[in-house]
């Protein structure tokens, strides 16, 4: 991905800076490089002129984007005829965001919304072939919130911890919360589960509205010694935005 700084980071860090500090943790995060781009639409030489004329387009981060592969989200390849266990069982990488139009979704009733595809894709996802890996996840999902609402939620087996992987867990929220990112756990949010294994939440993605700033009036993360609520429009993740929280 070559990722344009928005003008909510300004310092260009918000994204290399966490990459770093989970891959320090000893999470898998996306590699990051900065570059200086020059675009040149017209043919002919590069032209530059200091500080930022000509065809310079500033400066970028290019980050690995988050897909499955060896030395990125290590699970196993889902074919459609993985209709039995234990190869049915993963590898799934989903996530929570705004679906684009050639993406797909499956509802989950205890999140009270939508779950994306990510890989399989959400097309192959929704083909027949795949009934079965469909219904699978949408089970797992199922049994997981059960057990997370139910009144045995903190027994070892047959609570919560039954299904994720509570380390992987702690350290997102763990990186979201350090650093103040309004859109923790509802946009770009990322979770797999292997073949064989629990739901793991991660990898990170999209910091730009963390770690302080106030562009355009969204103050948001802005202090750093609290979570700020608007007076309108979008509040923030409940956590975060919910005034019984602030302090």
């Amino acid at each position: 991905v070559l990722y344009a700084q928005d003008p909510y980071d300004t310092s260009y860090l918000h994204n290399p800076l966490i990459h770093q500090f989970c891959r320090d943790a000893g999470r898998y995060s996306s590699r990051t490089r900065f570059a200086e781009v020059f675009l040149n639409t017209a043919g002919g030489q590069l032209t530059y002129t200091a500080p930022a004329s000509g065809n310079y387009f500033g400066l970028y981060t290019v980050e690995e984007k988050i897909k499955r592969g060896q030395d990125r989200v290590n699970i196993e390849k889902l074919e459609p005829q993985f209709t039995n266990a234990p190869a049915i069982t993963g590898g799934y990488l989903l996530k929570l965001d705004r679906a684009d139009s050639n993406e797909r979704t499956f509802y989950d009733s205890y999140l009270q919304g939508n779950i994306v595809y990510v890989d399989p894709p959400g097309l192959e996802m929704v083909d027949t072939s795949r009934q079965a890996q469909r219904n699978y996840i949408a089970n797992y999902f199922a049994q997981f919130g059960a057990a997370l609402w139910g009144a045995s939620y903190t027994n070892p087996l047959t609570g919560y911890a039954a299904y994720i992987d509570a380390g992987s867990w702690l350290d997102h929220h763990i990186f979201n919360a350090v650093t103040h990112n309004v859109d923790a756990f509802r946009l770009s949010a990322y979770f797999y589960k292997d073949r064989g294994q629990k739901i793991c939440l991660g990898p990170l993605w999209d910091f730009d509205r963390s770690q302080g700033t106030s562009y355009s009036g969204d103050v948001r993360c802005f202090n750093p010694r609290l979570w700020y609520v608007q007076a309108g429009g979008d509040q923030c993740t409940d956590y975060f935005g919910n005034p019984s929280q602030i302090g």
